[in-house]
């Protein structure tokens, strides 16, 4: 029976896979040492397993590209006999005839090829198909070449079922499985990021949710993704499954290897295509109608089409792969299909027993459609906005009654303030393509533009919506038509606001909020939209005064009680973040912290990304650095499913920021890049702040002050513009300006932001630190009065720990120049262990090349040697989960999988001589182990 290694051989062979290559940074690093150890005098062998397609060739070719000093020998048991084909290379390099065939010329020819001068390399791939006598031969060479220069590398597909019983390679099989000069290493599929690197070396500019896609529907199988990314720069754009149509090769390859199952076989491959998700292989067994699942899934085990999870309590069976699951559900007959959903249906649970009856049409059509719009109801109200919003989707789809479906459409468009945020925008659209124009129709239409970043069709589509709305209002005047009305006025505030017209924004909120009886989401929303136009030509605490007029804080306070459902969570967003904004840190961060916890914070879902990221940034300029690195995972996280573009920009941008001063500058440059690139996609102009800030953070700890200055050459200039993020870039420009020399502009913006507190709270720490730094940079009187003020001054509740940190260091630099030697070490001792009690690791480095200046070495440096070997990945990783992040959260927030998780902590581990995740925490923390 053929298995899947047909379509490595049809499509993507091995070989020409290795075109482009991404990953195995550990596998090449394994084979450089064992190359090395070589080159010593000592025969090393590699043997490189992995199933059909995994890459093991490419990685032969480039572990061989990049030790060009060994004269190399290639051979392939797939061709022939593999002592023939090495005997033959080494003949062809030594030019000589060649010899008859004899026993032993394989040893004689590499013998006499290491006799010409430097270490020999062997590369055999398809071991598992080498013959009798070559597998002797190779024994005996092993044996006979321990001390000799000779690197082996083999590629070997797994499992490995040798088709011969010969005693040679069983014997030559055990010996390629122990040994101090044998590495093993096995090949499993790309992580999401080596996902990325191969979309970029395909000529493709990928986004990161491209790279996540392709990874989902290949498994990161590395001959699919080939395949796919065959396909061009549409993968980019476009679906996977939307790539594949039935007659595609690698569709026909998947399909000639289904034919040749078994019947039962295909019956149960057939009834996993149709429950897509893992179930216990009884009940698949149950769905397909089959006696012996058992025994019917061993050659789909076989195959590599299933996997099975025996240790798991159900023992539950999946399709490998979804493109496998995809091209094998749409080679199904729509008969069969639809009668294997009427069974599943029976044994599904929650939305996906309706997905069954969906698709398997168990009743009639008005029936069904009513009761879906019941469950999504019952969704809704219990906070599941994405199943709500499906169940949804499906009621309009499952009644041929335009009356019915109008209504359905209806509804959704009453919730489509919570709805927003979901990511099932294809999904919606295809639907909402079947129905006339109407308001309902207009407004998701314009719902889902906007959040995609597609602002000017968002208000062309908002605009219709609104003619639309106006008729249909007139002529129902329900509760529904008055909610679609006020939510397209809603929708067309935030699009104005996203297109750089805040006093639009706010008249249509205003209008919002005289209208009675309205939704507690539309009004609460309204509230916070009011209150963010002013923010954005005012700023913040002017608008933090609007919203108490509208809201008053005792209201907001009251922790639901009085509240109406589904506006809490909304207005602590509104208030939290127009304080931190204001520089009313503590204040800010509580609300946050609350909304994130409230009841009905599901109403608020639209702005759960950005409310973590904003925490994560408050709790960095707070000084709790543990706590913000998991702010900011937690943000990156809620990025998944999510479908508002602009979200990214923000989140991206303040995980750059954290990462920055925690000494990731890889993570960070990655955050940035992708912050920026979604802020070209979806904008708003606005938005620049956020990379601006990263990019300005990141130059900030390097001590880059061009770069600072540059990256804040975004600021808008215009009258009332910039203000909004103002408490967060003005200090930064006003270090930049100083670093950079230019002191009367300096000078200039620090006066901007003392004097702003219309606008900002009043940060005493902050100021106070740029007014000491100006001064000794333009040798000013009364410099060392100013920082012994400035120092013994009481903390203030939102200052910033990290500013307090630079200005004890600044005093020790301006004692260092007037040569007080004894005083500097003092105050820049106080400046290191405030960085460390900060985790703020570069500031620690510049602060102890300051005092090893002066002669003195930090205590403890072998702990901070064993710090500083950490890689900027091990170092990334560690971070995360000293601050309680399980491996699953770490992969998904720095786009890894989880057995890249696991690999890097264990290095992490051996490097620190620790074995837990407390002593980790306790490590990074600066604090010693119990």
């Amino acid at each position: 029976m053929s298995d899947l290694v047909d379509i490595v051989r049809d499509l993507v062979t091995e070989r020409a896979a290795s075109a482009c290559f991404a990953g195995r940074k550990a596998e090449l690093h394994e084979i450089s040492v064992r190359a090395a150890l070589a080159r010593s005098g000592r025969r090393q062998v590699v043997v490189v397993e992995g199933g059909p397609g995994m890459g093991k060739t490419a990685l032969l070719d480039r572990a061989l590209d990049q030790h060009r000093d060994f004269r190399v020998l290639r051979g392939d048991c797939a061709l022939g006999s593999a002592g023939d084909q090495l005997a033959a290379g080494a003949r062809w390099a030594l030019r000589v005839e060649p010899s008859a065939r004899s026993p032993g010329r394989l040893l004689a020819a590499v013998r006499a090829l290491a006799a010409e001068g430097g270490p020999v390399a062997i590369a055999l791939d398809n071991v598992q198909r080498i013959d009798a006598e070559s597998a002797a031969e190779f024994s005996a060479l092993l044996r006979a070449m321990r001390g000799s220069a000779l690197l082996v590398l083999f590629g070997l597909r797994v499992p490995w079922q040798p088709a011969t019983g010969e005693p040679s390679v069983g014997r030559f099989r055990q010996r390629l499985s122990a040994g101090k000069n044998v590495s093993r290493m096995i090949l499993a599929e790309l992580s999401v990021a080596e996902t990325g690197e191969l979309v970029s070396q395909a000529g493709a500019s990928a986004p990161d949710e491209a790279a996540v896609r392709l990874h989902l529907y290949t498994g990161g199988h590395p001959a699919l993704l080939s395949s796919l990314l065959g396909q061009g720069s549409a993968v980019v754009h476009t679906p996977p499954a939307d790539l594949l149509g039935l007659f595609d090769p690698l569709v026909m390859s998947v399909l000639r290897v289904v034919s040749a199952l078994p019947e039962p076989s295909r019956c149960l491959l057939a009834a996993m295509a149709v429950a897509r998700e893992p179930w216990p292989l009884a009940v698949v067994g149950s769905v397909a109608k089959i006696a012996d699942p058992f025994e019917a899934l061993e050659p789909l085990l076989d195959a590599g089409l299933a996997q099975w999870f025996p240790a798991e309590p159900v023992a539950p069976v999946a399709i490998r792969y979804p493109l496998y699951r995809d091209a094998i559900y749409r080679s199904l007959p729509a008969a069969r299909r639809t009668a294997l959903h009427a069974r599943a249906a029976g044994y599904a649970t929650g939305t996906r027993a309706w997905a069954h009856r969906v698709a398997a049409d168990l009743t009639t059509a008005p029936t069904l459609a009513a009761v879906l719009l019941q469950e999504a109801e019952r969704y809704y109200l219990a906070g599941d906005n994405e199943q709500a919003g499906m169940l949804l989707i499906w009621s309009a789809a499952s009644t041929s009654d335009p009356g019915a479906g109008d209504r359905y459409l209806a509804r959704a468009a009453s919730w489509g303030l919570r709805l927003r945020a979901v990511d099932w925008d294809r999904h919606l659209e295809s639907c909402l393509m079947r129905y006339q124009p109407n308001a309902s129709r207009a407004f998701l239409l314009g719902l889902l533009a906007e959040a995609a970043g597609r602002y000017a069709h968002a208000r062309t589509l908002l605009a219709d919506a609104g003619e639309l709305a106006r008729a249909e209002r007139d002529a129902r005047g329900d509760d529904d038509a008055r909610a679609v009305s006020a939510g397209i006025e809603l929708a067309m505030a935030m699009v104005q606001a996203n297109l750089g017209q805040p006093a639009e924004e706010g008249r249509l909120a205003d209008k919002v909020l005289a209208v009675p009886g309205l939704p507690a989401v539309h009004r609460s929303t309204a509230e916070y939209l009011a209150a963010d136009a002013r923010a954005r030509t005012r700023g913040p605490l002017l608008a933090l005064r609007v919203l108490a007029r509208n809201v008053p804080d005792a209201d907001i306070d009251a922790h639901g009680g009085g509240q109406p459902a589904g506006s809490e969570s909304i207005r602590l967003w509104a208030r939290g973040v127009l304080r931190l904004l204001g520089g009313q840190l503590r204040a800010g961060t509580d609300d946050l912290a609350r909304m994130l916890r409230a009841e009905d914070r599901a109403a608020a879902s639209p702005f759960e990304p950005a409310a973590h990221a904003y925490l994560g940034y408050a709790q960095y300029l707070l000084g709790d650095m543990k706590g913000s690195e998991r702010a900011v995972a937690q943000a990156v996280l809620a990025l998944a499913g999510h479908g508002i573009a602009r979200s990214r920009v923000l989140v991206h941008g303040f995980a750059a920021c954290v990462d920055a001063v925690a000494g990731r500058a890889a993570a960070a440059a990655n955050h940035v890049q992708t912050a920026r690139r979604w802020q070209a996609e979806s904008g708003p102009a606005d938005f620049a702040a956020f990379p601006a800030l990263a990019i300005a953070t990141m130059a900030q700890v390097s001590g880059d002050y061009q770069r600072m200055a540059a990256a804040l050459g975004w600021l808008p200039r215009g009258q009332g513009q910039g203000v909004l993020h103002e408490a967060w870039w003005r200090p930064l420009q006003v270090e930049a300006l100083i670093g950079a020399g230019q002191l009367s502009a300096a000078r200039r913006a620090l006066g901007r932001l003392i004097s702003r507190t219309d606008v900002l709270a009043h940060q005493p720490m902050t100021v106070a630190w740029l007014e000491c730094r100006l001064d000794a940079a333009a040798h000013g009187e009364g410099v060392k009065a100013r920082f012994s003020a400035a120092l013994a001054a009481p903390a203030a509740p939102d200052d910033i720990p990290l500013h307090r940190a630079r200005l004890a260091h600044d005093y020790g630099r301006f004692l260092m120049s007037a040569r007080n030697r004894r005083a500097a070490i003092g105050w820049l001792r106080r400046a290191a262990e405030l960085y460390g009690e900060l985790g703020a690791q570069p500031f620690s480095e510049r602060c102890a090349a300051d005092l090893e200046r002066c002669g003195v070495r930090l205590s403890g440096s072998s702990g901070l040697d064993a710090l500083a070997s950490l890689v900027p990945r091990e170092r990334a990783i560690a971070d995360l989960a000293a601050a309680g992040l399980t491996n699953a959260e770490i992969a998904g927030s720095l786009f890894v999988s989880a057995k890249t998780v696991e690999y890097h902590l264990a290095s992490v581990f051996a490097k620190l001589g620790i074995s837990s995740r407390r002593q980790l925490a306790a490590r990074l923390g600066g604090e010693s182990p119990a």
